[in-house]
């Protein structure tokens, strides 16, 4: 209620599904970075937090469709995904 955000999904996910959701990433082949969420619960949508190697960490707000991440300097040898504090899989891609 606080929040102002439906975590219902997120616990679906978490309670009824064995699998982890993913947090996927893509960069084009202009280094330009878009991510989403798979996972088991349709409309899954957990917010989360990334940075740039040694920066600051930035939550960032997934969905289950792509979208483009806005971070400056970016890129996927140097994107930290703060999985100590998330129960998540990561899978990076790029052309």
């Amino acid at each position: 209620q606080e929040s102002g955000m439906d975590f219902a999904p997120v616990f679906e996910q978490y309670v009824k599904h064995p699998n982890l959701p993913i947090l996927e990433f893509f960069f084009d082949a202009e280094g330009r970075a878009s991510c989403r969420w798979s996972a088991d619960v349709r409309n899954f949508n957990m917010p989360v937090r990334i940075r740039v190697k040694d920066g600051t960490y930035q939550f960032i707000q997934p969905s289950s469709r792509w979208s483009r991440i806005e971070i400056p300097g970016l890129t996927k040898d140097n994107l930290e995904v703060d999985t100590f504090n998330f129960y998540i899989g990561i899978l990076i891609n790029s052309l």
